[in-house]
């Protein structure tokens, strides 16, 4: 990620991405998986029956602190933030004292406001239009107004395949990526999206599943993470898309068109299966 912020714009580098001999890949995505590893191995070491404390967790800041930075300067504040909700969401699995629950709360809620400044115009103008999409219908809102009109379009049981309006015409832009969850919403409707929320769900229970029977601590961290990863993605992508979240260029995993995360959602499908796999091994 550092070797993107360098050489950006360069023969090799182009914006968050690199390229080597015809073949590109996107760091964060691979960022997301070893920034679990690096905290799954800290809390399994460091785990006792002793209550966190603030200072027992600046390392795993310190190790958020870096990844969040690297991945916001290229820009790419979507996985950013997912960084942040994974971090929080494993904290809640520790022991924490109550005394830095309210801390961390506290200096949020003062830093938050200033956060503001630090966004780029367009990023601004996304929460801006998330909070008013007919404020720029024609630009920034465009993209999540014809959304909601896919979505909205494909009623109880769609329109059937290929034969929605707002995909095959071309309204509805980056449906092959982010927004392929509105393309499966206008063909196969409120069913088709219903079976697919209950496939996630079957996988996201697998999942948290496989982190209680694992045999030691490290498995079940790991584990933990790359639920919470695979979960956030789901829900961020899938609240954009319908209006519920500012739009932000998160994939929804094993849906949509992409290598780097295609590849990263394998990895930590493959994780998970090792995981469970030596659940049996002693």
């Amino acid at each position: 990620m550092v070797f993107v912020l360098v050489f950006e714009n360069s023969k090799f580098v182009s914006l968050r991405w690199i390229n080597l001999g015809g073949i590109s890949f996107q760091p964060s995505e691979l960022a997301k998986i070893t920034f679990i590893l690096a905290l799954s191995k800290f809390f399994s070491d460091n785990i006792s029956e002793k209550v966190y404390k603030t200072k027992d967790l600046l390392f795993p800041f310190i190790i958020l602190l870096i990844t969040f930075l690297t991945i916001y300067m290229q820009p790419d504040l979507g996985t950013a933030g997912i960084m942040i909700l994974v971090f929080l969401s494993m904290i809640c699995f520790l022991n924490i004292n109550r005394k830095t629950v309210y801390i961390f709360f506290f200096v949020s809620l003062v830093v938050l406001p200033f956060f503001w400044f630090l966004l780029r115009d367009y990023q601004k103008r996304r929460i801006l239009v998330f909070l008013n999409p007919e404020l720029d219908p024609l630009n920034t809102g465009y993209q999540v107004l014809q959304s909601k009109i896919a979505i909205g379009s494909g009623e109880l049981l769609g329109k059937g395949y290929q034969l929605g309006t707002q995909s095959q015409l071309r309204f509805l832009p980056e449906q092959h990526t982010d927004f392929v969850f509105s393309v499966w919403a206008e063909e196969w409707g409120f069913v088709g999206v219903l079976l697919v929320l209950f496939l996630f769900f079957v996988v996201i229970s697998k999942g948290l599943k496989i982190a209680a029977l694992s045999r030691d601590r490290l498995g079940s961290f790991i584990s933990i993470g790359l639920i919470l990863i695979l979960s956030w993605q789901v829900c961020i992508n899938i609240g954009m898309v319908s209006g519920l979240l500012p739009i932000v260029g998160i994939t929804l995993p094993l849906f949509s068109y992409g290598g780097s995360s295609l590849i990263s959602t394998w990895i930590c499908v493959g994780l998970l299966l090792n995981v469970k796999m030596r659940r049996l091994v002693f």
